[in-house]
């Protein structure tokens, strides 16, 4: 296993700490608000993590999936929008 190999598997690891205790906390929290918010974390460490895989493994669909998963930051801006009234 290689240095970078390592350093891939870490950083793995730590987007897994971080998406179970979005998880944890989505469970705990009452506000819808905080949960869309979170429920974007998960999904952006579950993109974090596809795209951590494909460093070391052989596919060709990696740079689309990526480009797609920058569209998912366009709900977070919705709720944004929805709750501040539409101010800006």
């Amino acid at each position: 296993m290689s240095v970078f190999e390592v350093i891939i598997v870490a950083a793995q690891a730590v987007v897994a700490v971080a998406m179970i205790a979005g998880v944890v906390l989505m469970l705990r929290v009452k506000d819808s608000g905080s949960r869309a918010i979170l429920s974007d974390l998960v999904f952006l460490g579950l993109l974090a993590s596809y795209v951590l895989w494909s460093l070391t493994h052989e596919t060709q669909i990696a740079y689309e999936i990526m480009l797609l998963g920058t569209l998912g930051c366009l709900s977070t801006i919705s709720l944004a929008r929805i709750l501040s009234n539409g101010r800006r």
